[in-house]
């Protein structure tokens, strides 16, 4: 049993061998105040170098942040999409993040892009609050 174990794992790609999981996306939030544009550009921006997030792109109501882990070994890029008092983050783009999506439409990552997502969320509520409360 165990030189068939060592042999599905010496032959079979290194994609069988790599995690997948339902890609899903934080829920949009509504801020506690209404910002001026302005301020909520640089709540997401602030919130995004929380964690080493850079802008790579800006248009109006959308930033594009990229995350960077292991020298470039892992990217994920995602959009802020934003209003005066909502922004939501949504899935853009990865490298070597097992992203795929299968024939029923179902979008699929390696689970820790999901965390990275939801804690670039809550990093950008935590810096609008902060503007709210001045």
């Amino acid at each position: 049993m165990t030189i068939i174990a060592f042999l599905v794992i010496c032959v079979l790609p290194p994609t069988a061998h790599a995690r997948a999981t339902k890609l899903i996306e934080p829920a949009p939030v509504t801020t506690n105040c209404v910002l001026t544009l302005e301020d909520m550009k640089k709540a997401i921006t602030a919130g995004g170098a929380v964690r080493g997030w850079t802008v790579v792109d800006q248009t109006p109501g959308n930033i594009e942040l990229k995350y960077v882990k292991g020298a470039y070994k892992h990217v994920l890029s995602v959009n802020v999409q934003y209003t005066k008092n909502t922004y939501s983050v949504t899935y853009k783009d990865s490298t070597n993040l097992n992203y795929k999506v299968k024939r029923n439409g179902v979008r699929e990552i390696h689970p820790r892009p999901i965390g990275w997502m939801k804690n670039l969320s809550i990093d950008i509520q935590t810096k609008t609050d902060v503007v709210c409360n001045k």
